[in-house]
């Protein structure tokens, strides 16, 4: 029996651990039941959604009511795409996903003086992970995606082998950054995990800060031994993805980049917090002193957390390990967003801590969209690329080594997809956590296969314990920043009055509105009431052009009224001021 503190963590791992190790979070690369390179990051995202915009009224409204009690239902469906750049995704060729019983290929090239080649079994019967890397992607034979003219794209020469970030959108992101050109603000985001090679030339230049929370003399931006040892190689892959230097004519790309003057920028301040070895080893101690360090003293607003805790309800000593997790964690509500991955076991419950209900629990998919089948189910919020076991290419691409690249698969790589998106909504201005985790729970898209049309997932069906709410969306998020706020209302041309609390919608876009206060005095002679939705993307406290909007006439005098779906738009009338409740 494993110990309570015994954790699959960044890797291929499986349910139970040989031995008793104590209090240790141990990294099985090579098990069965893997985690795939678990990463669990910790990011309280807040879903935005869009509303459609209505610029004229129809209908007579409801007369003099003072309703009581009435509430008005419906679905809150937006129009993201309706002003989204467009990116092509043809006629790149998607890498094909073996079954269990195929053998992967290894893979092996050479960048900057670095080689490696390997590939990860998981024993007789196991599972395996295939992983590798090297070269300027000549040798792997895909290309995966072409880019519109229309995209903001960076030259980074390996950009068309990164399936990953096409699949969330990513370019069209950065896209309506460039015409957005916000003012970005600085998001420290701390990837708590090994330690991380932060003289890799293809990681940000900096400013980093480390801290090592293991006091074993290990500096937490060293550079560990062997370019291919995967465990020790496992937080350097994971900055990869949130922290490469991008646009630079080398390598990879970031998700978090922003374009702009003199090659583009990135918002984020890499803090790489070291709680586990190079053999992926570590305790629920030393992740909750990296947690505190983090969010204390490096003031992270976002916490990737690439390990997993596979815990046993049944086990006393397993839930009080994860009960010290979760008081860290709770301890830190609203400072930071939380994100971590679902964990790697194929079960059907999620690894601590992305099991905690602040946290943000991602799963991971394949590159068609489908779920991985490694990946954990049960309280997923959504979901982000984390690659198929076979062949090679079919992983995520990221940093390795100090020059190198490889690829893994796992959700834990499919974790700091969603921070980097949560990083970029706060340098957007989004400042509350939760409102982070909301935008980005109400954007995550409905999944079909590319190719075939099969639907993996639809969003009107509700939440997914396979999928959560769904693939995350950089571009739909970035372009509704906010989250929409439906309410009641009388509407004139210049000015919208609340007559009702403004209320989120579900991330399926669900919603309730109550009328069960006395609404006042017509406004402005107008005594029409409408359900309203409204986003305020430009967060200037007016409806204007860059909202989202849409309002439909509602007549409670007969108690609750069910208006079906509500559409919204990008606003294109004149500028209302809003009266709030």
């Amino acid at each position: 029996m494993p110990s309570a503190s015994d954790t699959a963590v960044g890797g291929v791992g499986r349910r139970g651990f040989d031995g008793f190790v104590g209090h240790r979070l141990r990294m099985a690369m090579t098990r069965r039941r893997a985690w795939h390179a678990a990463a669990f990051l910790l990011l309280a995202s807040l879903l935005t959604g869009c509303f459609s915009s209505s610029t004229s009224f129809v209908g007579t409204g409801t007369g003099t009511v003072r309703p009581r009690g009435a509430a008005v239902r419906g679905r809150l469906v937006v129009n993201i795409d309706a002003d989204l750049p467009a990116v092509s995704t043809a006629p790149g060729s998607l890498p094909p996903v073996r079954s269990a019983a195929a053998p992967p290929a290894p893979f092996s090239g050479r960048e900057g003086g670095a080689r490696f080649s390997r590939v990860h079994n998981g024993g007789p019967g196991g599972r395996r992970q295939a992983a590798g890397g090297g070269g300027d992607g000549a040798d792997s034979g895909m290309r995966y995606w072409l880019l519109a003219q229309d995209d903001a794209v960076p030259d980074d020469p390996r950009l068309a082998e990164q399936w990953n970030l096409h699949l969330i959108r990513a370019p069209q992101g950065w896209a309506t950054l460039a015409r957005q050109r916000p003012f970005m603000s600085r998001v420290p985001v701390a990837i708590v995990d090994t330690r991380i090679c932060r003289d890799h030339v293809d990681l940000l230049p900096g400013p980093w800060r480390g801290f090592d929370a293991l006091g074993d003399g290990v500096d937490a931006l060293s550079c560990p031994p062997g370019p291919g040892d995967y465990a020790a190689q496992h937080g350097t892959m994971v900055a990869g993805i949130v922290a490469a230097h991008t646009n630079n004519g080398r390598g990879i790309a970031a998700a978090t980049w922003v374009p702009g003057g003199g090659g583009g920028t990135s918002p984020v301040e890499p803090l790489a917090v070291r709680v586990l070895d190079d053999a992926g080893r570590g305790s629920i101690e030393h992740i909750t002193q990296g947690i505190a360090w983090a969010v204390e003293q490096g003031g992270a607003r976002v916490v990737n957390l690439s390990l997993g805790f596979p815990y046993d309800p049944a086990e006393p000593a397993h839930m009080e390990e994860r009960d010290k997790l979760f008081a860290e964690l709770d301890r830190h509500a609203g400072r930071a967003l939380f994100v971590a991955a679902a964990g790697n076991d194929g079960g059907p419950r999620l690894a601590s801590p992305a099991d905690h209900p602040d946290v943000l629990a991602v799963g991971a998919t394949d590159p068609r969209g489908r779920k991985a089948e490694y990946s954990n189910e049960g309280d997923v919020d959504l979901v982000a690329p984390g690659g198929a076991w076979a062949p090679v290419t079919a992983g995520v691409l990221s940093t390795m080594g100090e020059s190198g690249y490889g690829y893994l698969s796992g959700t834990s790589m499919a974790a700091p997809h969603v921070a980097a998106a949560a990083a970029l909504l706060m340098a957007a201005g989004v400042e509350r956590p939760d409102e982070v985790a909301a935008v980005l729970k109400f954007t995550a898209r409905s999944i079909r296969d590319p190719e075939s049309g099969a639907v993996y997932y639809d969003k009107s069906s509700g939440r997914s314990p396979a999928y959560g709410w769904g693939m995350l969306d950089v571009a739909g998020a970035l372009r509704m920043k906010v989250m929409p706020v439906v309410f009641l209302a009388r509407v004139t041309p210049d000015a919208v009055h609340a007559v009702s609390d403004m209320v989120w919608p579900a991330p399926d876009g669900v919603f309730s509105v109550a009328g069960d206060a006395a609404f006042g005095d017509a406004a402005d002679g107008v005594d029409e009431l409408y359900v309203v939705a409204w986003a305020d993307s430009d967060m200037d406290g007016h409806v204007s052009e860059g909202d989202f909007y849409g309002a439909l006439p509602v007549n409670l005098s007969g108690g609750d009224v069910y208006v079906g779906e509500l559409h919204a738009d990008p606003y294109r009338g004149g500028r209302r001021s809003v009266h709030r409740r």
